[in-house]
């Protein structure tokens, strides 16, 4: 995966986020609600069919897909509602 861009994942200004998620406090006051526990909150994560999601971030690693079936690709939330903007990813076999 290589990925670039950020995304906001809320209105305060500190909520521009790179695929790694959000680097402050308020981003880890909800680990134990978000998809993957592991990841900040607004990080890149995947998920194939309808397995368990799991993290991508900067994946600096090549990840190895946990199953066959179609690639969802998705951020770390559980609100959308204040979310916007988009990243570029480009996934590589």
């Amino acid at each position: 995966f290589e990925v670039s861009r950020r995304i906001r994942v809320g209105t305060g200004p500190d909520d521009s986020v790179t695929a790694d998620g959000i680097a402050t406090g308020a981003g880890r006051a909800v680990p134990r609600l978000l998809p993957v526990r592991s990841l900040p909150l607004g990080g890149l994560i995947g998920r194939v069919g309808a397995g368990q999601p799991f993290s991508i971030g900067t994946a600096p690693q090549p990840i190895r897909m946990p199953a066959n079936g179609r690639l969802w690709l998705g951020i770390n939330d559980v609100a959308f509602d204040d979310n916007s903007g988009w990243f570029r990813v480009v996934v590589r076999r």
